[in-house]
């Protein structure tokens, strides 16, 4: 059996064969599968292996529940259910699904959302009126889901449309949490530096308006200095 995997909740231990899977993306977060395992349905990330990303999602699902518990709220589903894995394993026979054989691959299981992403889905209601109950809805969501990761000092870099998902119940799941950043709230200081795209943030690829602002204090500064130049002449 090619894959390992282990679920957290229950400590099952199952070995995986290939024909139980089924591709649906291969790209640049690795290879995405579909498994079906007693009636439930998973999805299947593997990647190179990189421990640190299950330790970083702990610790980052461990400040949004401590943040929920201090709170006394409770957490939406649509963290809840697709945010985190539920089981982690790896690849005992990476050449079975294409790899080198000398290849360290790891598995990430998350609950299976049936559904489509925010942005193709936003494509399909755009004849919906901008206040629409469902646009509300939708943006309501949105922005708990939001200020739930803020107030944990969670700080998630990949907060575009294609790293949501609107689930055939009309429920909005934000997915893609491994790269996110944790703040220790007490200390204001990182626990965990958010990445994207395997660069450190913040200082990564900043949005327009702060590369503006950038340019604008440092043609200032030049100008300052040849003015302060000019009058020492």
């Amino acid at each position: 059996m090619p894959l390992k995997i282990k679920f957290y909740a229950t400590n099952e231990r199952i070995d995986v064969a290939i024909d139980e899977i089924e591709l649906v993306d291969f790209g640049g977060q690795g290879q995405i599968y579909k498994w079906v395992y007693r009636g439930n349905h998973y999805l299947l990330k593997i990647v190179p292996r990189d421990d640190n990303v299950f330790i970083r999602l702990k610790a980052i699902k461990e400040a949004i529940e401590d943040y929920a518990r201090k709170s006394r709220i409770q957490l939406p589903i649509g963290i809840t259910k697709r945010a985190f894995p539920v089981g982690g394993g790896y690849v005992d026979k990476p050449e079975e699904l294409g790899f080198d054989p000398k290849e360290r691959l790891m598995i990430i299981v998350y609950n299976w959302i049936d559904g489509e992403r925010l942005d193709n889905y936003l494509r399909d209601i755009r004849k919906e009126p901008p206040l629409s109950p469902l646009r509300v809805k939708l943006a309501k969501r949105f922005l708990d889901i939001l200020i739930i990761l803020e107030k944990a000092g969670v700080v998630n870099y990949d907060t575009f449309p294609d790293n949501f998902i609107v689930g055939n119940d009309e429920e909005l799941y934000i997915i893609d949490m491994e790269g996110a950043g944790v703040i220790d709230t007490s200390t204001n200081k990182w626990t965990w530096l958010p990445v994207a795209l395997g660069k450190d943030f913040p200082g990564y690829c900043a949005p327009p308006e702060l590369q503006e602002l950038t340019k604008i204090k440092a043609r200032n500064t030049k100008i300052k200095r040849v003015n302060q130049a000019s009058k020492t002449q």
